[in-house]
């Protein structure tokens, strides 16, 4: 099992993918189950953006 350390972000709001591309050599997979354990732990809120028609 691998740990990601990063530096706290300060409020500014990430997309999946920019997240992604912060974070060097992280597979989806174990980005999408560190943001779930995050979001569960209520260390991060994930929202869905509006989508426009």
């Amino acid at each position: 099992m691998g740990i990601v350390s990063t530096q706290p972000i300060d409020g500014e709001r990430l997309r999946f993918t920019d997240l992604q591309r912060r974070i060097a050599g992280i597979s989806q997979r174990m980005q999408t189950r560190t943001v779930r354990n995050l979001e569960r732990d209520a260390l991060v809120t994930r929202t869905a953006p509006q989508s426009s028609p």
